[in-house]
């Protein structure tokens, strides 16, 4: 599952090639079976939620709803249809989404829900990160830097931050 987000970054391109052309039919299997896949990567997240169960702050990437949920659904659909459709081993999760929905793999509503939700919740992790100058995912308690992320996320006050993340944390765990 993870091998389907891995790209040539530093180094030789050539090796990463070499690498993933030995991998690529262990990642993408003709003919794995689709459910199969959906619950391989259903079991991965939830030892995510086990792992953060007493988290008490939302975490934006991996919280219920998040990115990494939307992540998962790219990746399980990518399992699933992949090994028999090249065009949809693509690591971005954005553009494979948009391609599963080109398949019928998505419909166009998950596709804008998705879409829309990632985009989101992307800009709210890299607020969050600027405003702390950390990895951090998580959502404060406090109003007053609510109030703060709300006006930077282009929200009129805390509440309709809190609404819009309910409402697409909501679509994007529905989908899941």
């Amino acid at each position: 599952q993870v091998l389907i987000r891995s790209r040539a970054s530093a180094g030789s391109a050539a090796i990463f090639k070499s690498f993933f052309t030995a991998v690529e039919k262990t990642v993408f299997k003709p003919g794995r079976d689709a459910g199969e896949a959906l619950r391989g990567v259903y079991r991965s997240k939830e030892k995510i939620d086990h792992e953060h169960r007493s988290d008490t702050l939302f975490d934006v990437k991996l919280g219920r709803g998040g990115i990494r949920e939307i992540e998962f659904i790219a990746q399980a659909l990518q399992l699933a249809h992949g090994g028999t459709d090249r065009w949809l081993r693509v690591p971005h999760t954005l553009i494979s989404i948009a391609r599963l929905a080109d398949r019928h793999h998505l419909t166009a509503d998950e596709l804008s829900r998705l879409s829309n939700a990632y985009d989101f919740l992307r800009r709210l992790e890299h607020i969050l990160q600027m405003e702390h100058g950390l990895q951090t995912h998580s959502l404060s308690a406090d109003p007053e830097k609510l109030g703060l992320i709300a006006a930077k996320m282009r929200c009129a006050d805390q509440a309709e931050l809190e609404a819009a993340v309910a409402s697409h944390t909501h679509n994007v765990h529905e989908t899941f």
